[in-house]
């Protein structure tokens, strides 16, 4: 049996029943939403929701209720999932609080202001975008590690890009050399405003876009890449863990097939390094460690742009025309870009207009 999949004046849908794994019995008031979107929908009295059906490859369905244990479905295909959901009840508590925690407050709040700071990113602005409920935070440091969990789903009002956010925190390490881990399922919820202040929203989302990741690979594989906008090469990194044998490419060097389902594969054999020339940044900003392993300082060009880095388990990095990197999970990344962190999250189903200058040979 396969979900409801209907076509109505709305577009294509897609419904389920959601259930207790023991009793069966249906399920009511579970958040069910698309990871990193804006689309999520509430349980009825009969277990059902309603969600209009994503276009993105490989997307994940979240099944989030205070009394189950948080559930992702992932969707290969948008018609392969059940028509019923099962989610099993919450049994395990989350590990105490270090007494520390209670016992030495200013101990807790050191701890809170450097998670808030690798969380949300160092150059946040702070009267814009903070965490609602930081109370829900438990942490622990242990061999110099700091680690944190989550009561409840962390709540993060962003003034600036007009989002108030879901994040629902499944891991964060911070080591003192420099390595930070962290991952979890995200929601986005637009903020209201007046006329104004959605038009500054509407700015501030498409000039942060333009400065991510998102926005070059989109570029990209539309061949849309302005001349002089990028620089790229290709590097390696030594023992110690820093970028050397840098060399320059050209863009048009990049190999980019587009793959049956209408996404688009980028073919690295090295770590690709991509310098944005259409920005500057301050000396501040130089030092930044990756999200994902420890890379040390990365190193600037000698007008200060910023540069990043990219590597792959696989020798790939597979996009959608959006620019959305579809296999994270084989993908490094370091750099500029790698210290764009939750304040700076647009979800994945933000896309601006866009026209392809030409097909892909």
């Amino acid at each position: 049996m396969i979900c409801s999949i209907s076509n109505t004046a709305y577009g294509q849908k897609v419904s389920a029943i959601v259930a207790d794994e023991e009793s069966r019995t249906p399920i009511t008031d579970v958040f069910v939403f698309y990871d990193n979107s804006s689309t999520g929908a509430i349980t009825d009295a009969n277990g059902k929701f309603e969600l209009t059906a994503t276009d993105f490859q490989n997307a994940a369905l979240v099944f989030s209720h205070l009394n189950y244990e948080l559930k992702t479905i992932l969707i290969e295909d948008r018609q392969s999932i059940p028509d019923t959901i099962f989610l099993t009840a919450t049994s395990a508590i989350l590990a105490e609080a270090v007494v520390v925690e209670k016992s030495k407050p200013r101990v807790r709040k050191r701890w809170l202001r450097r998670f808030t700071e690798e969380f949300l990113g160092e150059d946040y602005e702070e009267d814009l975008i903070k965490i609602v409920n930081p109370e829900v935070l438990l942490f622990a440091e242990e061999k110099n590690t700091l680690t944190a969990q989550s009561k409840e789903p962390l709540i993060i009002e962003n003034k600036f890009l007009g989002y108030q956010i879901q994040f629902f925190l499944e891991s964060f390490e911070s080591y003192n050399y420099g390595d930070l881990l962290y991952q979890g399922k995200v929601f986005f919820e637009k903020i209201e405003g007046s006329k104004k202040e959605m038009a500054r929203f509407k700015r501030n989302r498409f000039k942060t876009y333009q400065q991510t990741s998102r926005s070059f690979f989109a570029n990209l594989v539309q061949q849309k890449i302005e001349e002089g906008a990028y620089e790229i090469g290709f590097s390696i990194f030594n023992n110690n863990k820093e970028f050397i044998n840098y060399e320059p490419a050209s863009i048009d060097s990049l190999i980019v097939s587009e793959l049956d389902d209408g996404n688009y594969e980028i073919s690295i054999n090295q770590i690709l390094t991509v310098t944005n020339r259409q920005l500057k940044i301050g000396q501040a900003r130089q030092k930044v460690a990756g999200t994902t392993m420890g890379i040390g300082d990365f190193k600037q060009t000698t007008n200060n742009s910023p540069r990043s880095y990219f590597w792959s388990k696989y020798g790939r990095i597979v996009v959608n025309e959006y620019g959305t990197i579809l296999n994270a999970k084989e993908v490094e990344e370091a750099g500029y870009w790698a210290n764009f962190r939750v304040a700076n999250l647009l979800p994945l189903d933000y896309k601006i207009k866009t026209s392809r200058k030409r097909s892909l040979q």
